[in-house]
């Protein structure tokens, strides 16, 4: 499926500001709650780095081969369910970012899906090192492909909430 217009920010976004981004291509003015923001389009990629260009430099590696297709705002990424992704690494911006600024997480992106695949595809996601446990969240989209999914585990427990199906 393609994915296009990624964003982090350390704090839950407003109702209007989430409707903002509905209608923005590009984020404006400073938004130091901003973590990360890749828009995949065609100054902000090569064929091996998608650059970060909330300001922060958290600048992910293309892996598999992922094309620059069509995208909702400009160009997106195009995954082939079976080993394309991009890795950011585990900069210091992304830990825990539920904790960092106003508190909470945002994850958005646009998403045109074509199959959830064997365990549902990683929308964006953070995994703590060096092992799942205390840190991991991701935003996936459900294996059946019809329905979103938000994960965070903390050390002894963990948060799950899902969409309803055909949702999407």
């Amino acid at each position: 499926g393609k994915l296009d217009e990624i964003r982090l920010y350390d704090r839950i976004l407003s109702t209007t500001e989430a409707a903002n981004l509905y209608r923005l291509t590009t984020p404006t003015g400073v938004d130091t709650s901003l973590k990360g923001y890749w828009s995949f389009n065609g100054q902000d990629t090569t064929s091996t780095i998608a650059y970060d260009r909330s300001g922060v430099g958290n600048d992910g590696t293309l892996t598999g081969g992922p094309p620059v297709v069509e995208g909702r705002v400009g160009q997106a990424l195009s995954f082939d369910n079976v080993n394309d992704y991009v890795l950011a690494g585990s900069p210091a911006a992304v830990d825990d970012l539920e904790t960092q600024g106003g508190g909470g997480l945002t994850a958005s992106a646009w998403i045109y899906p074509e199959s959830g695949g064997t365990f549902g595809g990683v929308i964006v996601g953070k995994r703590a090192a060096p092992s799942p446990g205390g840190g991991d969240w991701a935003l996936t989209m459900h294996q059946d492909g019809d329905a979103i999914k938000f994960f965070k585990s903390y050390s002894t427990t963990s948060l799950e909430a899902t969409t309803l199906p055909g949702s999407i």
